[in-house]
């Protein structure tokens, strides 16, 4: 390798087994310099080959990558070489091919170098090579001109290069590659010569400023021209580089080319403050200095996250724009501006408009004591207010103003202030922070009592109060923010002697009251009741004590006890055979009138006040003008009950013209339905000495279809025949069973028995049916057919069924009902309807159950595809019995108990546009109350992923408006935010919206429910949104609760559907299911019928029962005569196919479950029925113990349903004896 000695010396390093930051400490920083220079110029050219290198020193030894920077120079291959480099050997050969290679195929001159020096790290022969190498490379190839033919010795690559740099600046004296680039100016005017426009300005830039022109000159060299940073500029200004590191940077130059750069353009920035106030919305206004562009804004805060912001142009103004944001989070914002070219759609930053401006928190009230004593004085502290005066002014109920005196604390914008409370009342507490109020100002502030209870009852009463009366004093607190129990109030009773009557005391927790209690013994006297607050009186009163009446005039009734603004109080007084003048008075918060009325015998009089405000009341009964016993009565009216009507509440049943026995049985019920609310009303029955009678009370079923009445029939004409004929009343017997499993399977499940049950007990023609019925029956149907309609009832009825919620299969009675003729044949046609559709939805839900597995959610969604409103709530009842977790009908809910589950409908979605029709965007931090924009957080998070995550979506493909939607829709539902994603774009837009929204909620500490797809492939959207996820999961330990996100998918499942699903593999979490499941598409009718015992398939009355198998399955059901001994468990029993006689078999069963419960019998419940639940788990069991070759979807094994050998021969004999016996001539 020829060099001067200028050159030589300059590669002269010295080198020993110290570390190389140490020598580097100690080389002169031109040498640094050029080893940097010259290592960036490798991995320049390196990185083609996807290798870098650290040390030039030490990583060329191998010569692997020397080789690879040969192949990457050359575009040639070198050979073959050693890969795997073990020994010296291969190293030096690897290296002499590298060095054979540049000389005899580069035609490259290299001397005084050969492999073991790289091999041994030899830096200054290393270095010479790399400069040998830019000279030939950078330097000497492709812009060179040829040799000169006017005999002139040609010029050295150096003198080539400055040529090239004169030529290009010819109004600049360059004559160096060292001091002449020490300003950046030179640069500048070279990169501004080959980009034209690039640097405009350079000729008016400061020498001063050395590095901030060197910065800009190489940024737009790199950014317009391609010419790598093979020197920092801090290098590149540094008087004791080399001229070899200037040299190899600016040899990039020659190979460029020239590029025209579009015009610089301006932007103007006004109206923005550098202070401004978190959540406090901003418009600031924008102009550009050209036509042709769009400005092109982002605003960042301290975390670098965006701000959203909303960009309108000025109407007739091209160049002018309003700016809109709101900013978020205390600290800096960057505002970045740039232009774009609405031609090219070419962006240019625009660095001279950029701004920092500084957020401030809003000033606020830390929370304080917002109820206090009279004479308390309470402590105010006002934080964040960072600039600017805080005042407080503090209005009392008086109307009076108090100037609060600031005090500034040694906390940054902490101030406060205290206020000792004059009088009781609102007080207003306004505070202001730079003249304005702060957020929530005015703030309440109410003053107490320093007593803080009232005391009523009849024993404080100035009158009314009579020997041996037991009287009560209730004591309660009047503020919501104290309890009773905690004021130390005591009760004192004393006599005109001073001595006390003993007290009974108790607390009543749930009313919050205490309640006194004293007897007075002598009369008349005069008693003084004292009310004591630790220890010390606070108030008396004086009781006048009289002589026990004789009179028998006694009061009662509800509005004795309490009663409900604006709701007629009633009671009764009963003047048990006595004559007196009667009067009434009520002492109230407000004035009540008074109404009565005589009853036409005398006995009695009704009451009624109707109270129009809230509070203690107190109601004297006087007759002859005294108290009659137990007046005066104190009762408490509350506040009215939205939607409560307690005076609609109907009593039934009672006949008042009728003479009853004593010890006779009188059922009547209380009908609360048209109350508005629900309610159990209290019930008080007296005798004539007004004294409670003990009585029996049960609740009829909520929601008990008001439907299935004794109308609900088609056999009126039949019941009127049976009664013409006179067997109206012979016994009967029904049995209701099916012929054949649903939907092509092998099991039933069996419902709607609570529901027939419920109908017999509620049985009762009214008057206007029967009305109704005489309309439609011959108009000579005598009178005595329609006074038996009115006496039937379900008394005389005896039913039994299997359990609800059992398997059943065909020709086994569901329900048998025992009793007359006539009655049993009303119930017909109501039980099939309530057993039918009952039974199949039933089935239908634990056959998509059964499909699904135990651990998918299953939602039934069928409401609104359902026939009618009385077929969907009894989809949504069976089909949760029948395996389903919740249905999206809120009236099944309510009335049954059901979990309520439901997302957004795609028109929710669409009622959303844009960001401006969110009227709400705040949230509260679930534990720290602090509100937050949840919009703007949902942005930023989108913002965000589409950084993080490689989904290949664009801002522009996800919708704002379906955020919107979502983001509105989290607000109301933060805890269960279940979101629609498929309205758009799943993958491009409502997954990257749903994750978005969903991160947001978790910062605010609520955790997102899931999503919902409604429509296209839905294994693959699944599986894709899972994958989705786990991704979320991986970017922070905190996000992990993404891998198991719910994932709900809908539109059309059917049993089908979910096996097909299964075999993909999907990820669905929950499935909502509708047309399919309530309309039971496959089969739309069970099949029940209602027959007498003889018609029956299998006649006569019959036992059932359920044989199971040494392995616990069920194996068959078992009919047997009613006088049959009971089957036992471990015994063999003959089971026989009821009509094939050679298909018979011995079973010994393991265990045998009777199927039949007696349900109904002499007028009442005989079987207390399960709850909803209780029958699913039922269901569950049932299921479960069939053998799954009876389950299965495909060919599934026919359950067998034997008879026994008597029943058998039984249904022969029955069947031979009514065939008819042909004749043949």
């Amino acid at each position: 390798m020829e060099s001067s000695q200028e050159e030589d010396d300059k590669f002269e390093v010295k080198t020993d087994d110290k570390d190389i930051s140490a020598i580097r400490r100690e080389d002169a920083e031109w040498k640094i310099i050029q080893q940097n220079t010259f290592t960036r110029w490798v991995n320049n050219h390196l990185q083609k080959a996807g290798e870098s290198i650290e040390s030039l020193e030490t990583e060329f030894s191998d010569g692997l990558k020397l080789i690879a920077l040969a192949q990457v120079l050359s575009h040639k291959t070198v050979g073959k070489f050693n890969k795997k480099v073990t020994f010296r050997s291969q190293k030096l050969e690897n290296v002499s091919l590298a060095l054979n290679f540049f000389q005899n195929e580069e035609n490259i001159k290299i001397i005084n170098i050969d492999s073991t020096d790289i091999v041994d790290h030899n830096k200054k022969l290393i270095l010479g090579l790399v400069w040998t190498l830019i000279l030939h490379y950078s330097i000497s190839m492709g812009w060179i001109q040829e040799k000169r033919e006017d005999g002139q010795q040609e010029e050295t690559p150096k003198q080539k290069l400055l040529n090239w740099i004169r030529n290009r600046l010819p109004g600049l004296p360059i004559s160096n590659f060292t001091s002449d680039w020490n300003d950046g100016v030179a640069l500048g005017a070279l990169v501004n010569s080959m980009a034209p426009g690039a640097l405009e300005d350079w000729e008016n830039w400061s020498p001063n400023e050395a590095l901030e022109n060197t910065e800009k000159a190489m940024k737009s060299a790199q950014d317009l021209l391609k010419v790598a940073a093979l020197i920092t500029p801090a290098e590149m200004i540094n008087p004791e580089k080399d001229e070899m590191s200037v040299m190899t940077y600016l040899s990039q130059f020659p190979a460029t080319k020239p590029v025209i750069v579009k015009p610089k353009v301006n932007a103007t920035v006004s109206n923005l403050e550098k202070t401004l106030i978190i959540n406090e919305p901003k418009e600031f206004d924008l102009k550009l200095s050209r036509d042709g562009y769009k400005p092109k804004i982002a605003i960042r805060d301290a975390d670098g996250h965006e701000i959203h912001l909303t960009v309108k142009r000025v109407e007739d103004k091209d160049d002018a724009y309003k700016v809109k944001f709101t900013p978020t989070k205390v600290g800096p914002i960057q505002l970045e501006i740039g232009a774009t070219d609405i031609h090219t759609f070419e962006t240019q930053e625009i660095p001279e408009a950029c701004t920092t401006c500084q957020v401030l928190p809003i000033a606020r009230l830390l929370e304080y004591q917002k109820t206090a004593k009279v004479g308390e004085s309470i402590k105010f502290t006002v934080v964040d207010a960072i600039e600017g005066p805080v005042e407080a002014i503090i209005v009392d109920p008086n109307g009076k103003e108090h100037r609060m005196a600031i005090l500034e604390s040694s906390q940054p914008g902490e101030h406060s202030f205290e206020y000792t409370i004059p009088v009781i009342g609102l007080h207003s507490v306004n505070v202001f922070h730079r003249k304005l109020p702060i957020t929530g100002s005015p703030f309440p502030l109410r003053g107490r009592r320093k007593y803080y209870f009232i005391a009523w009852g009849r024993g404080i009463a100035p009158e009314g109060v009579r020997k041996n009366d037991v009287v009560g004093v209730h004591v309660e607190s009047v503020d919501p923010d104290e309890s009773i129990s905690n004021a130390n109030v005591s009760l004192e009773v004393a006599k005109k002697d001073g001595k006390h009557l003993p007290i009974s005391v108790g607390y009543d927790e749930e009313a919050q009251t205490l309640h006194f209690e004293y007897e007075p013994k002598e009369a008349p006297e005069e008693l003084e009741v004292f009310f004591k607050v630790g220890g010390l009186v606070v108030e008396s009163q004086i009781v006048h004590v009289a002589p026990q009446s004789t009179s028998k005039i006694r009061a009662f009734g509800p509005g004795l006890e309490g009663g409900i603004v604006n709701e007629p109080c009633v009671f009764d007084v009963e003047m048990n055979g006595e004559s007196a003048d009667l009067s009434f008075e009520v002492e109230a918060p407000s004035k009540a009138e008074i109404g009565w009325n005589v009853r036409p015998d005398g006995s009695a009089v009704v009451v009624s006040y109707s109270p129009t405000a809230p509070g203690v009341y107190e109601v004297g009964v006087l007759a002859n003008g005294e108290h009659i016993q137990d007046s005066p009565f104190f009762l408490r009216v509350t506040e009215a009950v939205p939607g409560l009507k307690p005076s609609a509440t109907r009593v039934t049943g009672i006949d008042e013209n009728k003479v009853y026995s004593v010890g006779e049985k009188i059922p009547f019920r209380v009908d609360t339905r048209l109350c508005g609310v629900d309610l159990v009303p209290k019930v008080e029955i007296l005798d004539p000495t007004l004294n409670k009678i003990s009585y029996g009370a049960r609740e009829n079923t909520p929601g008990q279809d008001s439907l299935v009445q004794p109308l609900l029939t088609d056999q009126i004409t039949m019941c009127y025949a049976y009664w013409k004929t006179g067997t109206h009343n012979e016994l009967a017997v029904f049995d209701v069973f099916f012929h054949k499993n649903p939907f092509h399977g092998e099991f039933t499940v069996f419902a709607g028995l609570e529901d027939c049950l419920r109908f017999v007990e509620n049985f009762k023609f009214s008057q206007s049916d029967i009305e109704y019925v005489k309309k439609i029956l011959p108009e000579n149907a005598e009178p005595e057919f329609y006074e038996y309609l009115e006496t039937l009832d379900g008394s005389h009825l005896t039913i039994e069924a299997v359990r609800e919620g059992s398997v059943v299969f065909p020709k086994v009675p569901l329900i048998t009902i025992y009793g007359p003729l006539a009655m049993c044949q009303l119930l017909e046609t109501s039980f099939l309807n309530l057993v039918n559709y009952a039974s199949l939805v039933a089935t239908n839900a634990a056959r998509l159950r059964q499909a699904s597995g135990a651990k998918l959610s299953l939602l039934e969604f069928g409401s609104r595809r359902a026939q009618g409103p009385n077929g969907g709530l009894t989809a949504s009842k069976y089909c949760y019995i029948g395996g389903f977790d919740g249905t999206s009908n809120v009236l099944a809910g309510k009335l049954f108990g059901i979990p309520v589950k439901g997302t957004q409908a795609d028109s929710f979605i669409c009622s959303f546009s844009s960001p401006d029709e969110l009227k709400l965007r705040s949230l509260n931090h679930k534990d720290t109350a602090e509100t937050m924009d949840l919009f703007q957080a949902s942005i930023e998070k989108r913002g965000w992923l589409l950084d993080q995550m490689a989904w290949g979506v664009v801002q522009s493909e996800v919708s704002d408006g379906e955020l919107t939607a979502f983001v509105a829709y989290a607000i109301a539902f933060p805890d269960s935010f279940l979101a629609l994603i498929d309205t758009y774009d799943v993958l491009r837009s409502g997954v990257v919206n749903f994750v978005a929204v969903s991160l947001a909620l978790h910062d605010f500490g609520y955790r997102s429910m899931g999503c919902r797809i409604d429509s296209g492939d839905l294994s693959y959207l699944s599986k894709e949104l899972r994958r989705r996820f786990v991704k979320v999961a991986a970017l922070k330990e905190e996000y992990k609760f993404f891998e198991t996100m719910c994932i709900v998918a809908s539109n059309d499942i059917n049993e089908e559907t979910i096996m097909s699903l299964n075999e993909q593999k999907h990820e669905i979490n929950a499935f909502g299911v509708g047309t399919h499941l309530v309309t039971c598409q496959k089969q739309p009718a069970l099949g029940c019928v209602y027959k007498l015992v003889a018609q029956s398939t299998i006649p006569g009355k019959k036992k059932c029962y359920r044989i199971f198998g040494k392995n616990g399955s069920a194996i068959l059901d078992l009919m047997m005569l009613e006088d049959e001994p009971e089957p036992q468990p471990n015994e063999q029993i003959l089971c026989r196919h009821p009509s094939e006689e050679s298909k018979r078999a011995l079973v010994n069963a393991s265990q045998i479950i009777k199927l039949h419960n007696v349900y109904w019998k002499d007028g009442v419940l005989a079987t207390p029925l399960p709850t909803l639940n209780e029958i699913k788990e039922h269901v569950n069991l049932s299921i479960s113990q069939t053998l799954e070759d009876h389950r299965r979807y495909l060919n599934p094994t026919p359950y067998e349903v034997s008879v026994s050998e008597r029943l058998y021969q039984f249904i022969h004999e029955l069947w031979l004896q009514n065939a008819p016996i042909g004749q043949l001539e």
